[in-house]
């Protein structure tokens, strides 16, 4: 969260935003997704134990989703989103009995997503505006993963090495606020959070489910945007 807090604060000093729409005009957007996690956790196999057990997870992620809009009204916006993105998570497991048992799983995902979105403005005063976005989105991915272990010292390493394709059709709805501090066209952007309806097909097993997302998860991923009206 704190280095969500930080990022925040950087792209709110160096970027400059004016949020009036132009009925009949047009609206490029670009926008940066940025995620970072990291917990540890030591627990003992059973009461009677000494031994303490490592458990440790970290994941970062990156994307980028350029856009072009197109302004209904002063109130509404119309448009579509291409994303790019790329994740890398990293866990590991390890005893410290000295049985040499350890768990290493690393993978990275890359996919992309196509998003046609309809977008309300409620303007709050000259600088601040709340906006509400519905989208549609169809996603593609495929994950390449690499797990190594050890059940013991005696044991060599296993490695095993395999990838997993995934397709998700998304309906969402993503709150934010837009600041509006220049002259030149720009507003910036920065999603709340996302609330959801997933259907997905991974490996050919089909899942659907109802997810939530904030800003204020470690988890989620920071969304800030730069969008210039024409």
């Amino acid at each position: 969260m704190k280095n969500k807090l930080i990022v925040l604060l950087l792209v709110c000093l160096s970027n400059y935003s004016f949020a009036q729409l132009t009925k009949g005009g047009f609206a490029p957007s670009f926008s940066l997704d940025l995620g970072y996690d990291q917990s540890s956790n030591f627990y003992k196999s059973n009461s009677n134990s000494n031994t303490t057990n490592v458990s440790e997870n970290s994941r970062n992620s990156f994307g980028f989703t350029p856009g072009i809009g197109y302004n209904l009204s002063s109130k509404f916006q119309l448009g579509m989103y291409f994303t790019y993105y790329l994740s890398k998570q990293l866990q590991n497991y390890n005893s410290e009995d000295g049985s040499g048992y350890f768990n290493e799983n690393s993978s990275w995902e890359t996919g992309f997503k196509l998003l046609p979105y309809v977008r309300y403005y409620c303007k709050l005063n000259e600088k601040f505006s709340l906006y509400f976005e519905g989208e549609l989105c169809y996603s593609k991915s495929t994950t390449s993963i690499n797990n190594q272990y050890r059940y013991s010292n005696l044991d060599n390493i296993t490695t095993n090495d395999y990838k997993i394709d995934s397709y998700a059709a998304l309906a969402i709805i993503k709150p934010g606020i837009q600041l509006n501090l220049g002259k030149i066209g720009l507003d910036l952007n920065v999603n709340l959070f996302n609330l959801g309806y997933r259907n997905s097909n991974i490996n050919d097993n089909n899942e659907n489910n109802i997810y939530f997302s904030s800003l204020i998860q470690s988890s989620t991923p920071l969304t800030i945007g730069v969008r210039y009206s024409l």
